[in-house]
């Protein structure tokens, strides 16, 4: 079992999954979540949203560790994706953001776990 830590979640995360995917999706609260980290994960967090991740410590208190480069996620069976989803908008810029940009946003975290694939639909006979 992975557990890999990102700010989305995408269709291509799940690409090597050959048939139909189960999955859970459990929200957590931010003591959760930073537990979730302290045990170890895997980050995907992109280097170029290193504000975003500053921005989710100064508000949540969860510190989100960072990759050196983006990484290629690629799920399976057990594995678990820890989301990380900003409720709002924050600026695009390259930057801190103030208290006032903060303000206006709300971090939400969920755990999304990949628990069983079942064979593609059209090897079971079932019609496309």
């Amino acid at each position: 079992m992975t557990t890999v830590v990102n700010n989305a979640i995408a269709d291509s995360m799940f690409a090597g999954l050959a048939g139909e995917a189960t999955l859970t999706r459990r929200p957590l609260t931010p003591e959760e979540t930073q537990a979730i980290i302290r045990s170890g994960v895997e980050t995907a967090f992109n280097p170029a949203h290193v504000n975003t991740a500053r921005a989710v410590e100064r508000k949540t208190g969860v510190v989100i560790p960072m990759a050196d480069r983006p990484a290629r996620i690629a799920l399976g069976v057990s594995d678990r994706l820890l989301v990380v989803t900003i409720i709002g908008s924050l600026p695009r810029e390259t930057r801190e953001f103030t208290e006032g940009e903060l303000a206006q946003v709300d971090f939400r975290f969920s755990l999304w776990t990949v628990l069983s694939v079942s064979a593609p639909s059209h090897f079971r006979g079932t019609p496309r």
